[in-house]
């Protein structure tokens, strides 16, 4: 009927149906990222009985932060670099210059990810589109960090040895550089952080220099100014540091007033960054035979699916996990279609980035004791409705606009329901 309402799913359903989507790319798009070596080989000497020894550690020099902008007008890339862009209707965002990346965009289309591990180096990228302005008062308020740490870049000592008679690698600098960052940040109205980033306090001002463009300044003597990008729903923003010794690539999430664990129903990309937990030389006497942990760097991508009741099926890197998800656990954006975090144990460190590209739009039902609840992903024009038996007419379930869960009661008798939106 024209001018009626738009039914977006009828009855009741035990699984998802992925919704369809014309993503919106078009804008300036803020990206940084973290480069480090996909593999540290090594090249070794002996003489007569004597080694195997390291003499020469090969893609020790990938270590690297960027920044760069981008402008994409019509599927045209145009900044950084010149070329195209395309997207497919499952979030599949592909960048064409001299050569071809891939990212995975977010349901809101302001954010994107992507991962590169061809050759001797591998990296991880985010962009964010920029917001058309920005005031201070969209970024007050607390958000939730998650982010990994890096040598700036090892420098390796040699020296030569008698027994083996050749120059070998004696010694190693900035080994254990490296972490998962967690932590949390609170943003005041009067231009003032304060929070924690790992076992470390920080503190500080920060101002809007820009629009998406965020700038804050540590309150320790010496520490230079870093700049974070906003996303265009100002739910996310991200940064890269370098500190001294360290380089950083910092996430930092805005999370939902309220969630109920249905509405992180949908199909997820997932990309994994991994990095050693350190690197050690390691052999004995007068030389080093091996650096431990130099094949530990891995870029992984992968699927996520999530139902109704929070159980998901996970595909990464060739392996298959399946659990329940908790959003305690989680750092999720308020719009729910990112999700960060990560882990570091002996061996990795780790951040993982969900980008949700696909969203349900059908009704899920379970069970609930005497009743039947019924989940959908609501917005404000949304609202549930239910057809009347007797007279053939469809009406609106009172107090379900805007919301996404509504407790009908079992009987006797069959019910039908539908989500309609205006």
């Amino acid at each position: 009927m024209k001018g009626g309402p738009k039914i977006l799913a009828t009855a009741i359903a035990l699984s998802w149906i992925p919704s369809s989507k014309a993503f919106e790319t078009d804008g300036v798009w803020n990206a940084v990222g973290l480069g480090t070596p996909s593999s540290i080989e090594i090249s070794t000497v002996t003489n007569e009985g004597v080694g195997p020894a390291i003499s020469e550690l090969h893609n020790i020099q990938h270590f690297e932060i960027f920044t760069e902008t981008l402008n994409v007008s019509g599927g045209v890339v145009s900044g950084a670099f010149d070329g195209t862009l395309t997207v497919n209707e499952s979030g599949l965002v592909t960048i064409v210059d001299d050569e071809t990346a891939n990212y995975r965009i977010n349901w809101s289309s302001d954010t994107m990810v992507g991962l590169d591990s061809d050759g001797p180096a591998q990296e991880l990228e985010i962009l964010v589109k920029q917001p058309a302005s920005t005031v201070f008062s969209d970024i007050v308020g607390n958000w939730n960090i998650a982010g990994l740490c890096t040598p700036s870049g090892p420098t390796v000592f040699k020296g030569f040895n008698e027994e083996l008679e050749a120059v070998i690698v004696t010694a190693m600098t900035q080994g254990d550089n490296f972490d998962y960052l967690k932590g949390t940040i609170s943003i005041t109205g009067k231009g003032t952080y304060a929070g924690t980033l790992g076992p470390e306090s920080m503190s500080g001002t920060i101002t809007v220099t820009g629009p998406g463009v965020v700038t804050a300044t540590d309150s320790e003597p010496g520490e230079i100014p870093f700049t974070m990008f906003l996303n265009a729903s100002k739910n996310l923003m991200v940064a890269v540091v370098a500190d001294g010794v360290f380089h950083e690539l910092l996430v930092l999430v805005r999370g939902p007033s309220g969630a109920a664990i249905h509405e992180m129903q949908g199909s997820w990309s997932l990309a994994s960054f991994n990095l050693p937990a350190r690197l050690a030389l390691s052999g004995g006497g007068s030389h080093f035979s091996d650096l431990e942990g130099r094949t530990r760097f891995e870029a992984d991508s992968g699927r996520w699916n999530v139902r109704s009741d929070g159980a998901y099926s996970q595909s990464l890197d060739g392996e298959r996990e399946q659990g329940l998800l908790e959003l305690p656990s989680t750092c999720v954006n308020a719009a729910m279609d990112i999700v960060v975090g990560g882990a570091k144990d002996e061996f990795f460190a780790e951040l993982l980035i969900s980008v949700r590209s696909v969203k349900p739009l059908g009704l899920n039902a379970k069970r609930s004791g005497i009743n039947v609840e019924l989940c959908w992903v609501g917005t404000p024009q949304r609202r549930l409705q239910m057809l009347s038996l007797m007279t053939g007419v469809w009406g609106d379930v009172p107090g379900t606009i805007g919301v996404s869960s509504y407790f009908a009661p079992i009987n006797s008798r069959a019910s039908l329901f539908r989500v309609v939106e205006e």
